[in-house]
């Protein structure tokens, strides 16, 4: 979790194969612990990281895509992940009228 600008966008760019300067996608790193995330995104005019450590527990785990090798999630997941709920789990119930 030492890595910057460069190298979150060096990852991006060499390992995972996209555009970190792409408008509307979020790039996402965890340590090892899943204690600390880091968020790599592109602004109007820039890069921009944020970045969250938790004081105790672990964040939640995306659902991982053993086609893509990636864990592609929508924002409001990410929120809910960002807020120390596991998605994994989570249901939708039907409505029943």
């Amino acid at each position: 979790m030492r890595q910057g600008f460069d190298g979150l966008s060096g990852i991006v760019s060499n390992h995972m194969n996209e555009d970190p300067f792409k408008g509307g996608t979020i790039y996402v790193f965890f340590n090892l612990r899943r204690s600390m995330v880091k968020m790599l995104l592109w602004d109007a005019d820039g890069l921009a990281i944020y970045s969250k450590r938790l004081s105790r527990g672990s964040f939640g785990t995306p659902v991982y895509d053993a086609s893509t090798k990636t864990m592609i999630i929508e924002k409001k997941d990410l929120m809910l992940i960002l807020e120390g709920i596991e998605i994994r789990y989570r249901k939708r119930y039907a409505v029943v009228s």
